[in-house]
């Protein structure tokens, strides 16, 4: 469901034509310890097994969680986006884009770092503190492999880095389709860690690896204020593989979505599967209390009938 270096003294030197994964994505999170990092296989079939990710801080290094054995590492797809966060004080964005996922099919995982199956958490995590001190601007992501060799440093070089970490309440991602402009900050985009997505590519960028190609085209979603209730209604012009929607509300963005209503359970919301017409779909809450600001979150599942768990 969806909702790579050599070591001299004190200097690291990262290379960038054999990267098999990058940092793609890394937040500071909006208040706290609410960090997480998004990275992103470019080599297919990628063994990433008992690799850790960290923080090289002006060389030394400092680990967060360490891979397990787990299968699901020993042979990883191209263009998989693999998120970790901290699972004691958890991002609102990460529980936007629907929390903990460890189904490796759509080629999106979002792993908590108490997940002990898929990793080992050997930081800070787990707690209301942050792994990476922001004392400079090479408080930066990096992952290493099995051997202790440099994959990709996010900050490139230390001490000076030539990739500044985002700042506090801050994310910063990756904005380009070749790996060679990864140690270019110009290639870098800083923005409020609100405006982070967490297991989703970014925007029409990191296409070379990653399929942007939509299972449903939506070309309508509205909210409409009724008597005691609020009707939701959306369109979709195709759609592939689509067993259906799920529909999630807030009354704070920043503090997360539940869902209230299941394709599974709800007739009015299981899709077309495979289909290039135009279809309708409408769906009543009526759980609302009038006078107040509601926000909701349409996800379409997508996938084999026989396995349609989200």
């Amino acid at each position: 469901m969806k909702l790579t270096a050599i070591y001299l003294v004190c200097l690291v030197i990262t290379t960038t034509s054999a990267q098999s994964v990058i940092v793609n994505e890394m937040s500071q999170g909006s208040s706290g310890g609410k960090e997480w990092v998004e990275l992103l296989v470019v080599t297919d079939g990628t063994d990433i097994r008992d690799w850790e990710l960290g923080d090289n801080d002006d060389g030394n290094w400092h680990s967060i969680v360490t891979f397990t054995d787990h299968s699901d590492w020993s042979s990883v797809t191209q263009g998989t986006i693999i998120v970790i966060y901290n699972s004691g004080d958890v991002d609102g964005t990460i529980t936007s884009a629907g929390g903990e996922d460890t189904n490796f099919s759509d080629k999106v995982v979002i792993i908590p770092s108490n997940n002990t199956s898929h990793v080992t958490d050997t930081g800070p995590w787990g707690s209301t503190s942050g792994a990476f001190a922001n004392s400079d601007n090479d408080d930066c992501a990096a992952i290493r492999d099995d051997n202790d060799t440099m994959v990709h440093d996010m900050a490139v070089t230390h001490g000076t880095a030539t990739v500044d970490s985002p700042g506090s309440g801050k994310v910063k991602y990756f904005t380009s389709n070749s790996v060679s402009n990864v140690t270019n900050d110009s290639h870098w985009t800083e923005a409020a860690s609100t405006s982070g997505t967490p297991g989703s590519g970014n925007g029409g960028d990191n296409s070379t690896w990653i399929d942007t190609s939509l299972p449903v085209e939506l070309t309508l979603f509205t909210a409409t204020p009724q008597k005691g209730a609020v009707k939701l209604n959306w369109v979709t012009e195709s759609e592939i593989d689509n067993l259906g929607f799920l529909i999630d509300r807030s009354l704070n963005p920043n503090s997360g979505f539940i869902t209230i209503a299941d394709y599974r359970f709800v007739p009015e919301l299981q899709g077309q599967g495979s289909v290039t017409y135009r279809t309708d779909y409408f769906y009543t809450d009526r759980e609302v209390v009038p006078g107040t600001k509601y926000y909701y979150v349409l996800s379409d599942v997508t996938g084999n009938p026989e396995h349609g768990e989200p």
